[in-house]
């Protein structure tokens, strides 16, 4: 896995249909020079360059946590943690062998 921001974006922005980051400018409405300031790291995407990128298919989720797919609406597979779950029993609470949580 990508481990910044900015390789993380060059991995989003090569997983897209595009042919070329001027498209991406031109379709996003960020700057091309911002853009390859973002990927130069330079300078960091903010709120609106996010949304701006997620109009154009990039995930944001992915850029910031890198959680999910580069691309929004792609699938991708993911393992699953079971996690424990905790029974939280107030002091009051008559507690004996019958008892079952569910």
């Amino acid at each position: 896995m990508a481990d910044s921001i900015q390789e993380r974006l060059k991995i989003a922005v090569k997983s897209t249909n595009f042919k070329t980051l001027r498209e991406i400018s031109q379709k996003s409405g960020i700057p091309y020079i911002t853009l390859q300031n973002y990927l130069g790291g330079k300078r960091l995407p903010g709120s609106e360059a996010l949304i701006k990128l997620a109009k154009v298919g990039i995930n944001p989720n992915y850029i910031l946590l890198g959680e999910g797919p580069p691309i929004l609406g792609e699938k991708k597979e993911v393992a699953v943690k079971k996690k424990s779950r905790i029974l939280l029993i107030h002091p009051s609470f008559p507690t004996n062998s019958s008892f079952i949580p569910l």
